[in-house]
């Protein structure tokens, strides 16, 4: 008699390494939104393959976790800039999630550990847990006509525009096509936010850090346009108004 929890197929498989930098339940998620980045699901978007799922039908491929196990697991992928977001939905009401994986961001981290090459994300392991991601946005394609994100051209345009107002402002030579600069810069642009609320998160943090030496230091593109950007969009100063530093330059 053979034990029916024992498999003939491919079972869940992960890469060892990868497991122990990142961490066993990202690593698992990773390899997983992988499969489904190398699937017929999978929409190549300005260049960059997609897929999209809601927490639920994520959790239904994960049935040994729950719910909020899988939130917290994707949050930490995309807070470590491993999995990149966006909207490319048809109908703005739409909040469903894309997703997508940074590979040179992982390389990057694995490499800070020690461990050469490139990750095993091969799709030939990757077992299919449960079924594939509903196409509910079949008027979604290559062109994007209809969704929020700027093509490559007038990404690759605000982002000069960001950096260079960046620039004036704190007297540096931050370059617009830095590794680091270049990727918080378009995972918000893939948000939808716009060339003015990054100059508005820029005059409010120079007002709220500039005089600081010990928080000066964290005027930077990978501070400043981060996942903690909108908080530092709607900031006040203490009289209550925007601030507004456009004669002000801190070095």
């Amino acid at each position: 008699m053979k034990a029916t929890w024992l498999f003939d197929e491919h079972p869940l498989v992960i890469d060892v390494k990868l497991a122990q930098v990142i961490g066993l339940n990202q690593a698992i998620v990773l390899q997983q939104l992988n499969y489904w980045l190398h699937s017929r699901s999978a929409k190549k978007i300005n260049g960059k393959v997609w897929v999209y799922n809601r927490i639920k039908d994520w959790n239904e491929q994960f049935p040994f976790w729950s719910k909020n196990t899988v939130q917290r697991t994707l949050d930490s992928l995309e807070k470590d800039h491993f999995v990149i977001t966006g909207n490319f939905n048809k109908y703005k009401f739409d909040r469903t999630k894309w997703y997508s994986i940074d590979q040179v961001e992982l390389v990057n981290r694995m490499t800070q550990f020690g461990v050469k090459g490139e990750p095993n994300l091969g799709s030939s392991q990757l077992p299919n847990l449960g079924n594939p991601i509903p196409d509910t946005n079949q008027d979604t394609n290559s062109d994007t006509s209809n969704n929020s994100q700027a093509r490559p051209d007038d990404t690759s345009k605000t982002r000069k525009e960001i950096i260079s107002y960046l620039n004036s402002k704190l007297g540096t030579r931050y370059k617009p096509n830095a590794t680091k600069n270049k990727q918080v810069i378009n995972a918000r642009l893939n948000e939808g936010y716009k060339l003015e609320d990054f100059k508005k998160a820029i005059d409010n943090k120079i007002a709220d850090w500039g005089s600081d030496a010990k928080m000066s230091k964290y005027l930077r593109p990978e501070t400043l346009f981060g996942t903690k950007m909108e908080s530092y969009i709607n900031e006040q100063t203490n009289t209550g108004m925007p601030a507004n530093n456009n004669n002000r330059r801190y070095w």
